[in-house]
């Protein structure tokens, strides 16, 4: 099933102008489903970010790993990004990127005893997998983040800077190398197999049985700060 549009190349007149300015580049390096995704993320979002981008990045890469593994049908995802911006920006470009959304009852956040970090879990069929932003990708974020907090403190010309470093992460920094995927234990991490709730179609009703799915609340995990116990390699 497809969407609305044939093609997602607009004039280039149609974009902000900073945006326009990467946009050869961009779907020139990373093709067209990425600039879509991360477009369409962003537009929704209601500003350019750089965690609703990484998000972006992150569901097209997931998606052509199912591709690559002949894994038809939805996508499910448990994202541990948390609930608590900036880092659950994340959430909004895994939706849009793999077509999980809430609203299909295909996405939720997961609460099983790991910090919120850019890490997500996707699920097709019997093919299930997990991705992190690589940790050396985190401390670029931290430090350009702090970088901007001493220039601006959180006065207009920091969100301007905010938006420049969204802006060059989304040019230079290719999906294919940023992301590691998990290996190891899976039947101690939960990886290996699908959440029941997204096998059964189950999905809580906003404002029911939320403790149950983990969803309208910060995860225990990311108050108490506690750490992954699994393991990653680089994706081949």
């Amino acid at each position: 099933m497809t969407g609305v549009l044939k093609s997602f190349i607009l004039p280039l007149e149609l974009y902000a102008d900073d945006v326009a300015g990467i946009a050869g580049e961009c779907v020139r390096r990373y093709g067209e489903r990425e600039w879509r995704s991360v477009v369409l993320t962003n537009e929704i979002h209601g500003h350019l970010g750089i965690y609703s981008t990484l998000g972006a990045k992150m569901g097209v890469l997931a998606v052509e790993l199912f591709e690559k593994r002949g894994a038809a049908g939805d996508i499910s995802v448990i994202s541990f990004a948390g609930s608590v911006p900036p880092v659950s920006c994340f959430n909004d470009g895994l939706q849009v990127s793999t077509g999980a959304s809430m609203g299909h009852g295909l996405f939720a956040v997961g609460s099983e005893g790991k910090e919120c970090s850019a890490r997500a879990r996707f699920c097709c069929g019997s093919s299930t997998f997990e991705l992190r932003l690589k940790p050396e990708y985190e401390e670029v974020i931290r430090a350009d983040i702090r970088k901007g907090v001493d220039l601006y403190g959180h006065a207009s010309p920091y969100w301007q800077y905010v938006r420049n470093l969204a802006l060059r992460y989304w040019r230079d920094w290719d999906r294919a190398e940023i992301f590691e995927q998990a290996e190891g234990n899976h039947s101690a991490t939960g990886l290996g197999r699908c959440p029941e709730s997204f096998r059964e179609g189950e999905m809580a009703e906003s404002g029911k049985n939320h403790s149950a799915t983990g969803l309208g609340r910060r995860p225990e995990s990311c108050r108490k700060g506690e750490k992954s116990k699994i393991s990653f390699e680089t994706i081949r």
